[in-house]
């Protein structure tokens, strides 16, 4: 990741919205994480087909329960305090069509980490915890591993599972949500 504004800036939800919205980073895709502009990395395929799985995988899980809850890529959630990230795949109770998702609308994010691996179980894990989302996963995709994070307490997780390539992994807080991970392409 790479920050675009200046070290010494921090940035509010508001200012970081009004100017993505003036066209102040281009076509650059940002987001912004403890105050700071971070501009995302290039997706590549491992990257793009695994996402796309994750998220087909959920979605077919939320239908045949004839869940409420729709799955999207990369939009963006505002969880306030600086927090506005832009993840891969997202769980969220969509009660509005305008605007970003509001953080208490966010039921799982996944991030599949190519690069973006010590950030995605770092800083961003932090992030999530703090701000109360229920649940949270990092795919590792070039150590075909899946982390799995829930029940946030005092800005951490403290449920922390790891799964190898293989397994068939159970959402801890959205139950009939199962991912097999047999089926994400691997290198």
């Amino acid at each position: 990741m790479t920050t675009i504004a200046a070290p010494a800036e921090r940035l509010t939800d508001d200012e970081y919205e009004r100017l993505s919205k003036l066209g102040a980073f281009g076509d650059r895709r940002t987001e912004l994480i403890g105050g700071k502009v971070v501009e995302m990395n290039a997706t590549h395929t491992l990257h793009a087909l695994t996402r796309d799985k994750v998220a087909w995988m959920i979605r077919d899980c939320l239908i045949a329960m004839n869940s409420p809850l729709s799955v999207i890529q990369e939009l963006s959630v505002r969880f306030g305090g600086g927090f506005y990230p832009l993840p891969d795949v997202l769980v969220w109770d969509m009660k509005r069509l305008d605007g970003a998702v509001l953080g208490p609308e966010a039921k799982l994010i996944v991030e599949v980490a190519d690069d973006t691996l010590t950030d995605d179980l770092g800083v961003k894990r932090a992030h999530y915890a703090a701000a109360g989302l229920p649940e949270y996963w990092v795919v590792d995709v070039r150590g075909h591993v899946v982390h799995q994070f829930a029940a946030p307490r005092d800005g951490a997780y403290a449920a922390a599972l790891q799964h190898a390539y293989g397994a068939r992994i159970a959402s801890l807080t959205l139950p009939g949500v199962v991912v097999d991970t047999s089926a994400l392409p691997s290198v």
